[in-house]
């Protein structure tokens, strides 16, 4: 469970989050190209971002696995959301029953219609490690799908696992 009291930070505590008014690249429209070609440069001004402190996260529900666990313990994020276990996966999550510090005990539908979020932080996937792949990406659609149909205007933050490189994906059928 993640209501362990949080290890205690300054006050002034700064943490880089995207700025209210950056404007996201717009979506690259697709090229028959097949050959490689260089990278284009970039024509737009990239993401900024700015520093801001943990009233940022008062709105921000995190779900996730062990690591969102760390985040939740140590990362001392004030008022922020956090439904995640140990062991969580994409297979599990609808039916996983988590302590949510000030809701009580709670399932993920239950919780994403209790309240409306600003942002929403997913980071799951090491546990699935070793599952097909075509069928993660359908349980993490799932997952987003259901955060937007009850968080209509949430700012979805889908985190990514590390990669790996090539020759380890290829010695090892885990990854």
């Amino acid at each position: 469970s993640c209501n362990a009291n949080p290890v205690e930070t300054p006050d002034d505590s700064q943490f880089v989050i995207p700025s209210a008014t950056a404007t996201p690249a717009p979506t690259p429209e697709p090229t028959a190209t097949v050959e490689p070609s260089a990278t284009p440069e970039p024509t737009q001004a990239p993401l900024e971002f700015t520093t801001g402190d943990k009233s940022y996260f008062s709105d921000a529900l995190f779900i996730g696995d062990s690591r969102t666990v760390g985040l939740c313990e140590y990362a001392d994020l004030g008022d922020a959301t956090f439904f995640c276990s140990v062991g969580m996966n994409s297979f599990k999550i609808f039916d996983e029953k988590v302590d949510v510090k000030g809701i009580g005990t709670t399932n993920l539908n239950s919780l994403l219609k209790s309240k409306q979020f600003g942002k929403v932080y997913i980071l799951l996937g090491i546990n699935e490690l070793g599952s097909d792949k075509d069928i993660i990406v359908e349980k993490i659609s799932a997952i987003v799908d259901a955060v937007k149909e009850t968080q209509p205007d949430a700012l979805i933050f889908l985190q990514a696992n590390m990669h790996v490189t090539a020759k380890k994906n290829a010695s090892d059928k885990t990854f």
